[in-house]
């Protein structure tokens, strides 16, 4: 009886997963994007802070604004549905609205006064922020208390040292991946959350009938883009299928396409 050796190679091997392009979706917005691919890690940080635990998130800058919309909309949803949520204030319209208090650096100078810098005006943001105890503090930019050598600043450490006297505050600090945040400020979230490129299972929401009709295909294979796609964040990915969009020519895409590479870079 003869034996045939099997290839080790096949048992990588898998049938191209057939997704009808008429269940993608018609329109996107970036917003959409990050809603779609990181709700699961939004609904996680979204209960932590409900519970009064302070979360440290480490995500590309290029999300930020998106990732606090997203848990700023899951708020206002829950709210208006009877569902648990935060402190909640009056907007101008007299409608009830959970609070969060952004730190911007944003804030107006004061007159007569010679004009802050933007760390000075962040420094204030958050201690007047702390001082009034309510809602989610939200700190977009964390980086701006450390110096260059991974080190804190002098109002930093004031700050830091205002923030242990107050454990009842909550606060999300969103981290950048490149930068090194010292221990000290660390310490101050007992939770820590990550967010990355996409998910494997969620990809198929993210690309638009008319671009996959762009890519050639009849039917829609995740996987066979996913190799492309999978450290790239939600936002970036929308723009990259923009410019699938803005290309007069149709991409052919067999799996392996060279004009793809090029396009996905």
């Amino acid at each position: 009886m003869r034996y045939h050796r099997r290839n080790p190679a096949n048992r990588y091997r898998r049938n191209p997963i057939k997704y009808p392009i008429a269940r993608l979706p018609r329109a996107l917005s970036e917003q959409d994007a990050v809603d779609v691919a990181y709700r699961q890690e939004i609904e996680e940080i979204y209960k932590k802070l409900l519970k009064g635990v302070s979360v440290l998130l480490e995500c590309d800058k290029q999300l930020i604004s998106y990732l606090y919309a997203a848990l700023r909309n899951l708020s206002k949803a829950n709210l208006d549905a009877g569902l648990p949520t935060f402190h909640t204030v009056r907007n101008s319209a007299g409608e009830l609205r959970p609070s969060f208090k952004i730190i911007s650096g944003r804030s107006p100078d004061e007159e007569g006064q010679p004009a802050k810098s933007l760390l000075d005006k962040y420094v204030k943001e958050l201690k007047e922020a702390v001082n009034a105890g309510e809602g989610v503090i939200i700190i977009p930019h964390l980086d701006l208390l450390a110096t260059e050598k991974g080190g804190l600043t002098d109002t930093a450490k004031e700050i830091i040292a205002t923030l242990y006297e107050n454990p009842e505050i909550v606060i999300l600090g969103f981290k950048d991946p490149e930068f090194a945040l010292p221990k000290s400020l660390s310490r101050i979230f007992p939770a820590k959350a990550s967010i990355a490129g996409i998910r494997r299972d969620v990809l198929p929401r993210l690309l638009t009938q008319v671009e996959a009709r762009k890519l050639g295909f009849e039917d829609f294979d995740p996987f066979s883009l996913y190799k492309y796609l999978s450290g790239v964040n939600a936002v970036r990915l929308r723009e990259i299928e923009e410019l699938i969009l803005d290309d007069d020519n149709l991409i052919e895409f067999d799996g392996d396409d060279k004009h793809l590479k090029k396009v996905y870079r």
